[in-house]
């Protein structure tokens, strides 16, 4: 089990302060000590302007006369300084590093401050593997304790992964069988695993759930895990795990689970490899248990697509929208939809192709449903003069935003992607990606965004568009449109209509479908594609994209 290095610091400058202090570089980090315990999780690092403050802190400046200081020493307008300052300070109080953070306590106390508890947002402090070790072995050669969270699960069950321990020093010599230890094993890496033996002058240690066994050497022995903290209900409770029973039940722990592997290598490993016949049988009742699988499979997505059409037949179109409306407005998909690596994904594989092999040639470009602007941020680096449209405010502001931040020049503006009129604009291109075509229901709706589209292109304009479709044998014929009792209870029900994840969309039963609607808005298709190599099996779902020309 491995020590997370989230948060590290070098020796202690003073062994009286409630706080360790190291100088690590240009920075100096901080972090708390209480009963001769040194907290690892709660440290911070101050660099800068933040290093000069703890300084003249420690020296027992008053809050007032640190933000006189900044304002006179880095040209910060008064109120910003003291504001910066007991930022700051509010940090270290709400942490307890030290009588510097006391003393701001008691100061901000008789002058009346009433924001002082509200700690400001640490930095953490980012140190190499090496120097980790060399923290672990300064602090306890110090004789001080300190708390780490460990990661891994070689100690199970003992030491689940994530929790904290306690490292107390011991001298090598006094390690003994049962007890955790804390040493160094290659690459800096510091690993606590329990003392199973001797060799030589080393001792032995394994994981109590792992197999390979450690050699520590006098050399790479830092100390012990005495105890790890759990916090239930609020209450931190402290378990021994260097002594008592607790200690031989780790060691039980270890015996059993080699014992089990043993048994398992001698049950299963070993004749597997030495038998053919076993494994061809192994090998025939996997083949079979898939092949049930499989069949199980696709009758419960028969029944889940009944269902999901059914879902969406039973709203109309407005209550589809309005369904739709809720489900954009929230903070949730909102916020999953702005993320960073949502944004900087730039274009989609399929749109991707589709720029590749039609490779449109840059001019004005317009794109429907543009939410937070990752297309618009993409078009504008190939040489676009881009425009956003989309319904959104919310996520206007989100697209203006990346916009700004990815510094390209691209105009966003509010409409419904099925009924915009910019006032005379003309394009060259008008994308529609996302996602967003299949998203129109009913029809009419996806032909009046073509329709809109058309009057928004130039003569000999092109509509890019990308759209999810049901996967369709080679040469096979469309499917014929035949009413159901959902079309008697919703008339405006169409077959394709189902409810997908959480919203209502249409998937295109076949291709020839969405060329019939490109030509009643007055398009000719040049091209329609759909990758079927790569489809959902579970849905049979595929990828597809089309280029709609305007005529000249």
């Amino acid at each position: 089990m491995a020590i997370s290095s989230d948060s590290t610091y070098l020796t202690p400058t003073d062994p009286g302060p409630a706080y360790v202090a190291c100088d690590a570089g240009a920075s100096l980090v901080l972090a708390p000590r209480i009963a001769g315990i040194v907290d690892l999780d709660a440290a911070i690092c101050v660099s800068g302007l933040a290093r000069e403050l703890w300084d003249r802190s420690t020296t027992g400046a008053s809050p007032t006369e640190l933000a006189a200081w900044v304002a006179s020493e880095h040209g910060l307008e008064p109120s910003r300084a003291e504001a910066d300052v007991r930022s700051f300070l509010a940090d270290l109080t709400g942490r307890g590093l030290g009588s510097a953070a006391w003393n701001l306590r008691r100061q901000s106390e008789e002058a009346g401050a009433d924001d002082v508890s509200a700690p400001a947002a640490p930095r953490g402090a980012s140190l190499s593997p090496e120097v980790v070790v060399e923290l672990a072995r300064s602090i306890l050669a110090g004789g001080d304790h300190f708390l780490f969270r460990a990661r891994g699960f070689s100690m199970r069950p003992q030491v689940p992964s994530g929790s904290v321990l306690e490292v107390a020093p011991r001298a090598f010599d006094d390690l003994r069988i049962g007890d955790i230890a804390l040493y160094s094993a290659g690459e800096h890496r510091l690993v606590a695993h329990r003392v199973v033996g001797s060799k030589a002058d080393c001792r032995l240690a394994r994981g109590d759930s792992a197999a390979r066994l450690d050699l520590i050497r006098p050399e790479d022995f830092l100390g012990v895990v005495v105890a790890r903290t759990e916090v239930l209900g609020g209450t931190r409770r402290r378990i021994r795990l260097d002594r008592g029973p607790r200690r031989f039940v780790g060691l039980l722990a270890g015996f059993w689970h080699r014992a089990w592997t043993g048994v398992m290598r001698c049950l299963v490993v070993v004749p597997l490899r030495r038998i053919p016949v076993l494994r061809r049988l192994l090998r025939w009742s996997m083949s079979l248990t898939s092949r049930l699988l499989r069949v199980v499979e696709r009758r419960l997505t028969r029944s889940r697509h009944r269902i999901d059409v059914g879902r969406a037949a039973l709203l109309t179109p407005s209550e589809k929208d309005a369904d739709r409306l809720r489900l954009y407005e929230s903070k949730t998909v909102q916020q999953f939809t702005g993320l960073d690596e949502n944004l900087d994904a730039g274009l989609t594989l399929i749109e991707e192709v589709l720029m590749n092999r039609h490779q449109p040639m840059p001019g004005t470009a317009l794109v429907l449903g543009c939410g937070p602007g990752r297309e618009c941020v993409a078009l504008a680096r190939r040489g676009f003069d881009v425009t956003g449209l989309d319904r959104e405010p919310g996520m206007l502001a989100m697209a203006r935003g990346l916009a700004a931040r990815e510094g390209v020049e691209a105009r966003f503006v509010e409409g419904e992607a099925d009924d915009f009129d910019l006032s005379g604009q003309t394009f060259s291109t008008v994308f529609v990606f996302s996602g967003l075509y299949n998203m129109l229901v009913p029809r009419s709706r996806r032909v009046d965004l073509l329709r809109a589209s058309y009057r928004h292109l130039e003569p000999g304009g092109r509509v890019l568009l990308t759209f999810l479709s049901d996967y369709v044998p080679p040469g096979s014929a469309p499917p014929p449109e035949v009413g159901s009792v959902w079309n008697r209870i919703n008339p405006t029900h169409q077959d394709g209509d189902r409810y997908l994840l959480n919203e209502a969309v249409h998937i295109f039963p076949h291709p020839d479908r969405l060329e019939a609607e490109a030509r009643e808005a007055g398009f000719e298709v040049e091209h329609l594609f759909r990758d079927q190599r790569a489809y959902d099996r579970a849905t049979r779902q595929v990828r597809g994209y089309a280029v709609l020309v305007r005529p000249t």
